[in-house]
């Protein structure tokens, strides 16, 4: 017979003890594309449970290099691809369904004739281009890195913007659009005679933006720093942070809004991997470097944790963090040759879809690489089937019932055992046989 507890809480599984170090099984891997170079800069699940993913292509299209746009099924199967572009080198840098069940992609189109142009790219549900709209500076070319439908129906871009004078400058590009991709503001960030450009933008809750990229202070000579700007709803900075060190190059790639406020970015310092939490204010609260790695990606997880992707040991590369940054598992996926992820989100089943390229599989040279994983183990999993199999945050209203034969414990934040039917709204952790800790935030 089970034992009830009553509880309303927000279930927020994290591994330790037992399940620390145990990262998903692979369910799937693909390896798509020709003899030439290949690869996925972005990819995302989307509402029918399959994913999207964009990068370019050398094997297939008009010459150069082309945008190709894929749409797979839940299993790695292939829907449908598209290939965009002309005779010369185009990209596809970031991909997002939009409302309407179509997909904006941002990228770069070069015509030869006036510069390379940052492109937005609006589809339908099938791939098919509804309209195209490019950008430039008045003296130089323009390239996209990240774009973000936002909540007014219009797009977020983030990318570089290029001046031939002086000295052919790379700025910080942000661009905010209509709806129909039509401009209604940009700014930029950086210095005359040094090359910045902005990597990730996500909008946030205040209805502002934070980005993340790469500066080049003066003070710092022809060295990279990370950068990381917020601003309010038009554009204008609230503030920028720059993190780095003086004497060597760094760079920043990605960055997410915490669900407790403040930011978390990765990406490069030094030659090492790096992870970065601020504040709201962009003040560091801690970072993580490891040696001999690149971070390319990260995402929120549903407990509100982070996963992380890139390359690590010539590999594609995951970690799973918790909100205070520390590490629960790694996992290295790849071949005899190099291969490396660039994108990853956690999918609806708490699995990880992963992007990026493989230089071990496929056809030849690099392929776009996709890497599906199993849903993540978690406390409930192991508990048995008196509690319906739950991954990421879910809420449980009534009693909380555990199997029989099950010891349970109640501690709060400071480590102080509680009564189960006496507990307030708070923070608690839940300890089950005295090895599986789960955190539980009790909501009323």
């Amino acid at each position: 017979m089970d034992r009830p507890h009553t509880f309303t809480v927000l279930l927020l599984p994290i591994t330790f003890s037992l399940l620390s170090g145990q990262g998903p099984d692979t369910l799937w891997t693909r390896a798509y594309g020709g003899d030439s170079v290949d690869l996925a800069y972005s990819v995302q699940q989307t509402t029918d449970g399959g994913y999207i993913a964009v990068g370019y292509t050398r094997s297939f299209g008009l010459g150069g290099s082309d945008i190709w746009l894929l749409k797979l099924y839940a299993n790695g199967d292939t829907a449908w691809t598209r290939l965009i572009g002309g005779i010369y080198d185009d990209e596809g840098r970031d991909v997002e369904q939009t409302s309407d069940g179509g997909y904006i992609i941002t990228g770069f189109i070069d015509t030869m004739a006036d510069w390379g142009k940052l492109c937005l790219i609006k589809t339908d549900a099938n791939g098919i281009t509804t309209w195209i709209k490019q950008y430039r500076t008045p003296d130089g070319p323009a390239e996209g890195y990240a774009v973000e439908q936002t909540t007014d129906g219009g797009y977020i871009v983030t990318g570089k913007a290029g001046h031939t004078a002086p000295s052919g400058s790379d700025y910080i590009w942000l661009l905010k659009t209509d709806a129909n991709g039509d401009t209604i503001w940009c700014r930029e960030w950086g210095y005359p005679e040094w090359s910045s450009w902005g990597a990730d933008v996500q909008e946030t809750r205040d209805g502002g933006y934070i980005l993340t990229g790469t500066i080049v202070l003066p003070s710092t000579y022809y060295y990279n720093d990370i950068s990381l700007i917020k601003t309010n709803s038009s554009g204008g900075a609230g503030w920028t942070r720059t993190y780095g060190d003086s004497a060597v190059n760094d760079y920043g790639y990605s960055v997410e809004e915490s669900p407790f406020g403040g930011h978390i970015a990765v990406g490069q310092r030094s030659g090492n991997g790096y992870i970065l939490r601020t504040d709201a204010n962009g003040d560091s609260l801690w970072a993580r470097i490891y040696g001999g790695s690149e971070y390319r990606s990260v995402s929120i997880t549903a407990d509100s944790g982070y996963i992380i992707t890139g390359c690590r040991n010539y590999n594609l590369y995951l970690i799973r963090m918790d909100e205070s940054g520390d590490t629960l598992w790694v996992k290295e996926y790849g071949g005899v040759n190099t291969d490396g992820g660039y994108s990853v989100e956690q999918t609806t089943d708490d699995g990880y879809i992963i992007g990026g390229f493989t230089y071990s599989y496929g056809a030849g040279s690099s392929d776009v690489y996709l890497v599906k994983t199993e849903p993540e183990p978690g406390i409930v999993e192991m508990l048995g089937n008196s509690l319906k199999q739950i991954y990421g945050s879910t809420i449980i209203s009534g009693p909380l019932r555990l199997p029989e034969g099950k010891e349970c414990r109640v501690f709060d934040v400071s480590g102080r055992e509680m009564r189960p039917d006496r507990v307030r709204p708070g923070i608690y952790f839940i300890e089950v046989e005295g090895k599986i800790t789960q955190k539980v935030v009790k909501i009323q």
